[in-house]
């Protein structure tokens, strides 16, 4: 019957389109051309493009641009014959803009639209092939009342069976699929924001003590800065403020527009920031060549410092977050503030202090002319060293409807049974992503004929388990692997081609590199999806250059 949704009051006849490109630059109302949602007309494009691809659920396309000042000098002192120092100094200003472009589409639920029937039946005018009551059918739901209207499905006039599709569900091409959650919208925005911190300096000192040709101690302390920016895309990277006074902002349903006015108090959307990290790192070190020039050996010990680390974490917010405001002056004077905290948020933020430590050895040792092997091995505590609490939104251990119900506060301030459950607090906790223990090992044989070198190599490596979420908890988990790979490979005598042939996971063992359980990245429901990102099973393939120089 071609019933367009949402234009069931203008009864245009066309649909009222939203198209999140299109946005209006910071605009924070919910209705076109604010940027929010609006009617889904089709997303056209190209079929796997990497902007603007066809028929997608989420899209983004962000763009950040760094002006960067720097000046930077070195210099070499020596204090003595085997002693000597290396002093450098790095000035820099950093200065960015954000431009943050995301949409996609969704579907509102439409059996909680119980009117829904009658809006369809508004629209009608003697021409459908079905009648105004076939929409209130036995077993009719405004589900299925939707997609006949849309002309997506049939009646069968069966109540168990109420409809039927259009298309079939494994048909690639079709003008009207059906829809499985409700009415078809689409929704986006476009927002900018702007960064420009204090300048910054670092600084470098190195200690280099050779008390022979072979041996090389050393000792360094080195400052360094890694900006701030935006959490591009992220659900919670924005927000909605006002700038005008006019009607009352409720940043939590981002400037809903109601009674047909434009401005229904929240009339700018800006970006979430986060502050630049500071580290400072420590390192006392040997170099050593050893049994005649055939053994090398390094050692470090190092101790890295830093401030304002830069996490993605879930908290409860109960202060606003960093905000990237224009400066501007709102009516009755004054500069515009952010909103309050916004509860439970997903975000990238600063925590006071983490340290990361630990040491790294590595060896190499030619046997004879032939035979060569070498391994390295690292042991690394990393961890959060300043109080910090984190939100436990969604864990499937201890699920919110049965426990704690639908949390008004921040769970830190709650009883002690619901604190222990939903607040945690992270000192000490390792940080996420980063294995205590790492080792491998590699030997090699080369074998020299007339017409070149057949060399066969072959290396193990151990990885320890370590966590994707600070919150560590099992399904967070990244076990332990290790992987066996092997290699041959010809060199021809003058250089000018070579060819190999390899192995690698040559044990055919599947192991991942990443878990979690997040809805929104899994795009399975709220039922607890657990996704892991695997590593390639047992890979081969023979590869070979050519040389065309002299």
């Amino acid at each position: 019957m071609g019933w367009v949704p949402g234009d069931e009051i203008a009864q245009t006849g066309t649909p009222q389109c939203f198209n999140w490109r299109e946005a209006v630059i910071n605009g924070a109302q919910t209705v076109n051309p604010g940027g929010g949602y609006g009617i889904y007309c089709g997303d056209e494009g190209t079929n796997l493009s990497r902007y603007n691809d066809t028929g997608a659920l989420y899209e983004h396309q962000n763009i950040i641009e760094t002006d960067n000042r720097a000046f930077y000098t070195q210099g070499d002192l020596k204090l003595s014959e085997d002693l000597s120092v290396t002093l450098g100094v790095r000035y820099s200003k950093d200065h960015r803009d954000g431009f943050e472009q995301r949409g996609g589409y969704s579907e509102l639920n439409a059996n909680n639209m119980s009117w829904l029937p009658w809006a369809i039946q508004t629209v009608m005018n003697g021409s459908e092939t079905v009648g105004p009551l076939d929409f209130y059918g036995a077993g009719v739901t405004p589900l299925a009342a939707m997609n006949v209207a849309m002309g997506a499905a049939f009646f069968t006039g069966n109540p168990d069976f109420p409809i039927q599709p259009t298309c079939a569900f494994t048909q690639v091409e079709c003008a009207h699929p059906l829809r499985l959650e409700g009415v078809p919208i689409s929704w986006g925005h476009r927002t900018t924001g702007e960064l420009d911190p204090d300048a910054d300096l670092t600084w470098r000192v190195n200690f280099n003590w050779e008390p022979t040709d072979d041996i090389l101690l050393y000792f360094g302390a080195t400052s360094g800065y890694r900006a701030g920016g935006w959490n591009m895309g992220g659900p919670e990277n924005r927000t909605v403020v006002d700038t005008d006074g006019t009607g009352a902002c409720d940043a939590s349903f981002a400037g809903a527009v109601s009674d047909g006015a434009l401005d229904d108090g929240c009339d700018l959307r800006v970006l979430l920031g986060f502050e630049g990290e500071e580290i400072t790192s420590y390192e006392l070190g040997y170099k050593g060549t050893h049994l005649d020039g055939t053994l090398q050996l390094n050692f470090a010990l190092y101790y890295y410092d830093y401030k304002n680390y830069q996490d993605h974490v879930e908290k409860w917010e109960e202060e606003s977050g960093d905000f990237t405001l224009p400066n501007i002056t709102v009516p009755g004077g004054g500069a515009l503030t952010p909103p309050a905290g916004r509860g439970p948020v997903s975000v990238t933020t600063n925590i006071a202090n983490a340290v990361n430590k630990g040491f790294e050895v590595d060896a190499l040792y030619l046997v004879n002319e032939a035979f060569t092997f070498g391994g390295n091995a690292s042991y690394t505590i990393s961890e959060y060293d300043a109080p910090y609490t984190f939100f436990n939104e969604d864990d499937p251990r201890y699920p919110r409807a049965v426990f704690g119900g639908d949390l008004n506060e921040n769970p830190c301030n709650m009883s002690a049974e619901l604190k222990a459950l939903y607040c945690l607090e992270i000192e000490g906790y390792q940080l996420q992503g980063i294995p205590k223990v790492k080792a491998s090992m590699w030997a090699s044989y080369a074998w020299f004929t007339d017409p070149g070198s057949f060399t066969a190599y072959l290396a193990y490596s151990y990885t320890g388990d370590y966590s994707t979420h600070a919150f560590d908890r099992p399904w967070d988990r990244v076990p332990t692997r290790d992987r066996l790979d092997l290699r041959v490979t010809f060199r021809d005598q003058v250089g000018r081609w070579n060819a190999s042939i390899f192995v690698d996971n040559v044990l055919d063992n599947t192991y991942i590199r990443g878990a979690d359980m997040d809805n929104r990245r899994t795009g399975y429901g709220p039922n607890w999806p657990q996704r892991v990102i695997a590593l390639y099973p047992r890979y081969w393939g023979v590869e070979a250059t050519y040389n065309f120089g002299g």
